[in-house]
């Protein structure tokens, strides 16, 4: 490793809410950021690497206010609204529970939205041989709706 740069990831997943149906009576219920978990690898300050099966490196979900696909530098964030997260490990599934972050969204309108997973640390500045990478893939965002009571009392 080349001690005078540092590799930051991120991944950012961009979203059209105006393809989600519009349907009439339904509410949000859920809805979920899940991915996959390929490997993980954690490494100390000594430069000591742990394999195998490893909680993920993923631990902040972010929302930027728009994206322009740029790889080359970090998409700014702030905070994504979350009501929790099932953190993945190596070749397992993981979650964050974005309920709060898609009311948010679709009270101001359809239109793209971006999520953003990291680690911990984005800083550029480099810390011995500290490593934490994680390889995700399959992120999808998958949204559940259930009537409004008002309209299931009107046999709707």
């Amino acid at each position: 490793m080349n001690m005078n740069q540092a590799h930051v990831y991120q991944t950012v997943a961009a979203f059209d809410l105006g393809t989600l149906p519009n349907m009439p009576g339904a509410k949000l219920s859920r809805a979920a950021l899940n991915y996959l978990e390929a490997s993980t690898v954690h490494r100390s300050p000594a430069g000591e690497s742990e394999y195998g099966i490893l909680p993920t490196c993923n631990t902040r979900l972010g929302v930027a206010d728009n994206w322009d696909g740029n790889l080359e530098r970090l998409a700014q964030t702030r905070p994504a609204a979350t009501s929790g997260v099932m953190g993945a490990s190596t070749a397992d599934a993981g979650s964050w529970d974005v309920t709060p972050q898609l009311q948010q969204w679709l009270a101001g309108g359809a239109g793209q939205r971006v999520l953003v997973m990291s680690g911990d640390d984005e800083s550029m500045d480099v810390k011995a041989d500290t490593m934490c990478l994680s390889y995700v893939f399959d992120v999808e965002l998958v949204v559940e709706y259930a009537m409004d009571e008002e309209m299931m009392d009107h046999g709707m």
